[in-house]
């Protein structure tokens, strides 16, 4: 057990100290679900983050955990079990590629950054969600004998991040690191269309 003072008692300004376990504090499980019973435990300085807001990546049966200065972004919580410190933040990608703020009902309220937004003065970035895109879209540089091979034929690869074949804007080159030659320059076509937010939604359409 380790021990950390995590503020001051408003009266006395006495240290406020409490004892943690070690294996699951200052650790990250960032986009993991805990499986293990956790049950009566204080963590302290974890990462718990996830994607997609009110992700359950505990047991529903947990009771006693205490989470202290956690980031516990996106995740539920089951009944029976206490965050101190940091209060969790509910937010999402939006269609803007960036991250909001988002309410009870996953609906987006201000980008997460709104305030480097204002102080740099950001005039490109949306803050307005009502000006949000429709669609999610992506743009990308696919090889042209890939192309052939799948789009061209109304084919999506697996795996892809697009949702539908994609827009052709025009041509292009890029490097690439082909295995055995080393570097070397292909033709392209440079391409834009809906796409999906999260990697576990490829290859889902």
């Amino acid at each position: 057990m380790g021990k950390v003072e995590i503020g001051r008692t408003p009266d006395k300004h006495e240290p406020i100290i409490i004892e943690f376990d070690d294996e699951w504090s200052f650790k990250d499980f960032t986009g993991l679900k805990i499986k293990e019973n956790l049950d009566g435990k204080v963590i302290h300085g974890s990462c718990f983050s996830q994607e997609i807001p009110d992700t359950h990546i505990f047991p529903e049966d947990m009771k006693g955990v205490k989470f202290s200065w956690c980031n516990l972004d996106n995740v539920f919580i089951p009944e029976g079990n206490e965050v101190i410190g940091r209060e969790p933040k509910r937010w999402q990608v939006q269609n803007d590629h960036q991250t909001w703020i988002v309410d009870k009902d996953n609906k987006p309220i201000e980008p997460l950054d709104l305030k480097i937004i204002n102080k740099l003065k950001l005039t490109d970035r949306i803050t307005d969600p009502t000006k949000l895109p429709l669609k999610f879209e992506m743009e990308t540089n696919i090889p042209k004998a890939d192309w052939n091979d799948t789009y061209a034929k109304g084919k999506i690869p697996i795996n892809s991040w697009f949702k539908v074949v994609p827009e052709v804007l025009g041509e292009t080159t890029k490097q690439i690191l082909v295995d055995g030659k080393g570097i070397e320059t292909v033709d392209c076509y440079k391409v834009k269309g809906e796409a999906h937010k999260y990697s576990f939604e490829r290859g889902t359409s």
